[in-house]
Parts: C-alpha cells; structure tokens; sequence
C-alpha cells in the first residue's frame, strides 16, 4: 500500500537514533552499497497514524552508501576545535560529564511528564471540541513541513492527510484542557524562580548562557513559553505529590540510549 510519506530519495538514516521504527532499522542491517532490498514491515497499534496503525506494508530500499563515524586523535588540534583552550582533556571529559549529566535529567524528567500526562488522561477522559484538533492538526501539518524544507530544501514536502496528525492533535488538545482545569483548581502556579532556575537549565547546553538568559529576558514570546513549560513541571509535581511513586533504577547507558534515541 501507498501512503503519505512513504517515499523518498537520498534519505539519511542513522542507525540508532530513533528517527526510525525499529523494525525498518533491523531489516537494513548487513546491507551494502548499491544493494536492494523488499521487506515487509507492520506498524505498531499505538502508531500515531491510524490509516497505518497495525498494518502491514511493503517497503522497497537501495542503500547509496554505507558511512561510519571516524574518531579523531585526542590532541591539541581536536581540543581546540570543540572549543577547549585551557584544562586539556582534563576539561573536555569535565564539559562531557556535565552535558550528559544535564541530558539524562532532562531525559527523566521527560519520561516522568509523559507518565503523569497518561494519569490524566485516564482519570479525567473529557469531549473535546473538533475546532481545537482541526487548530491544533493545522499547526502541526505546519511545523512539520517547515522542519522537512529546511532539512532538504530542494526535495518536495509531501501531502500530509489530517488522519497523520489526528491522534496526537487530540491528545494535545485533551491534556491542555485538563491541565489548564486543573491548574485552576488547585491553585498551581510556577514562581519567577522556577522560571529562571529553567531558563538557566536550558542555557546551560550553549556555548555562552549568559548571552541565551539574557535573550530569554528580552524576549516576552519566548519567555513565555518558559513559564508554560514550567507551569507544567508544577503540574507534574503536584499530580506526583499526590499519587504513590515508585522509583525504577535504569542503568546510565540505558538512560544515555534512550536520550540519542529520543
């Protein structure tokens, strides 16, 4: 069967790093340069596409080239080049640590929201008007076509029918609801601390914060948008305050796999 999205030429694909279902992945493993292939591949129940969702679909490949990262030396030169000019290798695993650090927290923090989100929506199922997911499937069909012309310019932006977007379109549009509902409900706020304790976390990932905080100051828009961010970490706190929690021990290569991966 042919669907939306279903084709393309000169794709890049990373082994690993989630861009794929992991069924495709697998079925290209061992393959050469300039080798075909036909597979069959079943999509998930759960696929956010319900026209795919559970079915079973016959995708035919060429790999044009097969490539390997190439690790460089660990000498001055290298050091230098990702921005390290004094401390050596010493400061290089230091920045490293810290970033990995940052990324699994964030990774945890991720996983925590999507658990309490699906709390929510079993507890407090509620109709939604059509008009906020026909808003919300617009917006999205938007964003994604934008982010696939500005990763491939010249390559045409396929059709995307209102069935690609349907399903997280409503899920968005549910929680926000709930979560504005329950936000008044039960007082919940996110003070100017927690604001910028946020903004200073996100700052942290560049090159020079103090340039990205100061950005965030001047920008109400984008300020904005940190403070809804951090209305929901408080939402997600209260929802955990109040229900019983049990901590899972994950390994940090597990943590740091699901991070590239997500």
């Amino acid at each position: 069967m042919e669907f939306a999205g279903g084709k393309g030429q000169n794709v890049p694909l990373i082994l690993g790093n989630g861009r794929f279902l992991a069924d495709f992945e697998q079925a290209l493993l061992g393959m050469s340069a300039g080798e075909e292939k036909t597979f069959p591949l079943v999509f998930p129940a759960d696929y956010p596409s319900a026209e795919l969702a559970g079915k079973t679909v016959s995708f035919h490949t060429q790999v044009r080239e097969v490539a390997a990262p190439v690790l460089p030396e660990l000498d001055e030169n290298f050091l230098r080049s990702v921005g390290v000019t004094e401390g050596g290798v010493t400061e290089l695993r230091q920045e490293l640590r810290l970033n990995l650090e940052r990324e699994v927290r964030q990774k945890i923090g991720t996983l925590v929201k999507e658990q309490v989100m699906e709390i929510l929506l079993q507890v407090a199922p509620i109709p939604v008007p059509q008009v906020l997911v026909y808003n919300e499937i617009q917006r999205m069909r938007q964003n994604t076509q934008e982010e696939m012309q500005e990763q491939a310019p010249k390559r045409p932006v396929p059709e995307m029918p209102d069935t690609l977007f349907e399903a997280s379109a409503r899920r968005r549009v549910t929680l926000g609801l709930i979560v504005a509902e329950l936000v008044k409900r039960a007082e919940i706020s996110a003070g100017a601390q927690q604001v910028q304790e946020l903004i200073e976390e996100m700052a942290s990932a560049y090159e020079r914060p103090e340039e990205v905080v100061q950005w965030y100051t001047q920008n109400p828009a984008q300020r904005q948008q940190v403070e809804n961010l951090a209305l929901e970490d408080a939402v997600v706190r209260w929802v955990c305050e109040q229900v019983s929690v049990k901590d899972v021990v994950r390994s940090f290569e597990d943590m740091t796999r699901s991070v590239q991966a997500g």
